[in-house]
Parts: C-alpha cells; sequence; structure tokens
C-alpha cells in the first residue's frame, strides 16, 4: 500500500562569503568564526552577524539556566536570524499522508536503536541546500537494505535530486520535494547508486545520469503510518528506520545541542529527518533522530525528542503526524 507526504523545500539563501573583518579581539567570536569557517562581505555584515552570535549566547545562557531535559549551546548557526534559519535548513508541509497501514502493537520491546544495531549510516550536511527530504530518503532506504541484505551502503542523496526532478514527482532539488515520491521515483527506475559512485553536488550536478548497473540498493514499495499516532509510528520504528517529518524552525533546533527537547516545538511540519529509535532516560521517553545538519550538530548529528506511546495528537514537533518507510 502507497502513502504520500509532500514537503516543498523554500529556497536557501547564504551569507556571501567574500571578505573578513575585525573592529577588535573577541576571541569568543573569532573561534566560532574559525571554527565553522565564516566570512562575510563588510563590516557592516560582521557586525551584524556578531550581534547576532551574542544574541543566541544571551538565550542558550537563559534556556540551560532552567534545568530542563535539554541544552542549547553554540552551533554553525549562532550567527543567523530565526527567518534566515528557517529559510536555509527547513521546509514547507504542503500535505499529509494517505491510504496508511496500521501495524500489530504488541510485545514491542522498550527500546530500539538502529544506529547501534549497524543500520544507520554516517550523519551526512544538506548544507544550504533544502534537500533535507532526499537525506530522509536514502537514510530509510539504507536501513531497510541493511535489514534484508546485512549490507550498510551509503546511498546516492545526488541521484534521487538530479533524477526525480519535476512534476512527475513534485520534487524539485534543492526548491524541495516529497519523501514518498522519492520512494517511487527508486522503485520506478529500480534503485539507487552509492553515495561513492555519485556524490552530493546539488547546486553544479544537475543532470540525470544514473545506471542500472550501478544500482546498490532497490525497494519494491512504500508504507504510510497512520497519522498522528504515536504507538504506531513506535511500531514502525521497531520494525526499521522510518522517514519523518517534523517542525524543526526554532531555537530548540537552531542551537540545540544535547537532551531530549520536551517543549518549544511545534506541529507546523517544515523538515524531513529519519527516526532510528526510541528509549528512555531517567524515567523520560524519548524518540531518537538521525538529522542531516552534519556531525557537530546536537548529539554528534543526532537529537532526541520527546515521546509519548498514548498520544494519537502527532507529538512533539508533529513527528507521528506524516512517517513512511520504504519495503524491500
Amino acid at each position: 500500500m502507497v502513502g504520500r507526504t509532500a514537503l516543498a523545500v523554500l529556497l536557501c539563501s547564504g551569507i556571501g562569503a567574500l571578505l573578513f573583518f575585525t573592529q577588535q579581539s573577541d576571541p569568543e567570536f573569532e573561534a566560532f568564526v574559525a571554527k565553522y569557517q565564516k566570512t562575510y562581505s563588510s563590516q557592516e555584515e560582521y557586525s551584524r552577524r556578531r550581534s547576532l552570535f551574542y544574541e543566541s549566547t544571551a538565550k542558550i545562557q537563559t534556556h540551560n539556566s532552567k534545568g530542563l531535559s535539554w541544552r542549547l549551546g553554540i552551533t554553525e548557526f549562532a550567527d543567523l536570524t530565526a527567518e534566515e534559519f528557517k529559510a536555509q535548513r527547513t521546509a514547507r508541509y504542503l500535505g499529509a499522508p494517505v491510504q496508511p497501514t496500521p501495524l500489530p502493537v504488541n510485545s514491542l520491546p522498550p527500546a530500539v536503536d538502529w544506529q547501534a544495531q549497524g543500520a544507520v549510516s554516517p550523519v551526512k550536511n544538506q548544507g544550504m541546500c533544502g534537500s533535507c527530504w532526499s537525506f530522509s530518503t536514502t537514510g530509510s532506504i539504507e536501513g531497510a537494505h541493511f535489514l534484508a541484505t546485512g549490507d550498510l551502503v551509503s546511498l546516492s542523496e545526488q541521484q534521487i535530486l538530479s533524477c526525480s526532478f519535476g512534476l512527475k514527482y513534485d520534487n524539485f532539488g534543492c526548491l524541495g520535494g516529497q519523501m514518498t515520491q522519492a520512494f517511487q521515483y527508486v522503485i520506478d527506475v529500480g534503485g539507487l547508486e552509492t553515495e561513492a559512485k555519485w556524490p552530493y553536488d546539488p547546486y553544479m550536478d544537475l543532470i540525470c545520469d544514473a545506471k542500472s548497473a550501478d544500482f546498490a540498493a532497490s525497494i519494491s514499495s512504500y508504507n504510510s503510518v497512520p497519522s498522528g499516532s504515536q504507538l504506531q509510528l513506535k511500531a514502525a520504528v521497531a520494525q526499521q528506520p522510518t522517514s519523518v517529518a517534523v517542525e524543526a524552525d526554532q531555537s530548540s533546533w537552531q542551537l540545540y545541542k544535547g537532551g531530549i527537547i520536551s517543549s518549544d516545538c511545534g506541529q507546523a511540519l517544515d523538515h524531513g529527518v529519519l527516526a532510528v529509535g526510541y528509549g528512555s532516560e531517567n524515567g523520560v521517553d524519548y524518540w531518537l533522530v538521525k538529522n542531516s545538519w552534519g556531525e557537530d550538530w546536537g548529539e554528534s548529528g543526532f537529537l532526541r525528542i520527546l515521546r509519548n506511546d498514548t498520544d494519537t495528537s502527532g507529538g512533539l514537533c508533529g513527528i507521528a503526524l506524516d512517517a513512511s518507510y520504504p519495503l524491500v
């Protein structure tokens, strides 16, 4: 049975990186600039980014002083406004899943970690391209392939970006796309090449040159999880890594450094990620999620979100509103 998810991603705009300016010694900000290789086009731009950095620092200190279940910290997004962060790293949600497939929920394990079991490839980085949907897609196919064959291969997001482009799949590269429609593309063409054979180059590699002889993984179908039910999502994640949509345009994501996000996150879905497990820590239940913003962000590229198995309203960050997974 086939479900449908629609994620259209906003145009990404970056900082014009030409020259780097300083007014005076500022070790904290200069360390941030050096770590993330930030460059700014003018003295005015430098001063503006420095001010935003210290606004983020103040926000971090205020949040962390509350002793909540998650921590904020300096990330590469600390010199961005909330609007810039949203435009560069998130998406606009346009649709909802249809024809979901309920799963049995009896005897589900109390905890699952597909990363620890070898079903999850290393964290990747989408950069300033609205391609979260393609990373969510490859992640869930990588997991399904591993569970079917015992072989973990890192698959090509670029093949999906270059070859599922257009109205047939409603996918538009850095301008947006859909996880389930990307699954459908993989079914139609017969598979995906590896990341090594077809590296990620979203702004330069626009020509589709997929070769069936090079396909390293394939799928036969895909399913949607019944919308809203965290218990149904738990059943799906117990079975395999699962593509999910979330709201990620808040400071809880922009400056996330660790712990279990338990508030400050709505359900206006705008980002595609991968649910790779669930568990509990100190009596608090959580989802384990793989992101595509690099290993320096969050918990080595992962984050944890509050989980409630009895909730049917979609969950924190909307994690259970729109989920799907491929079948080999």
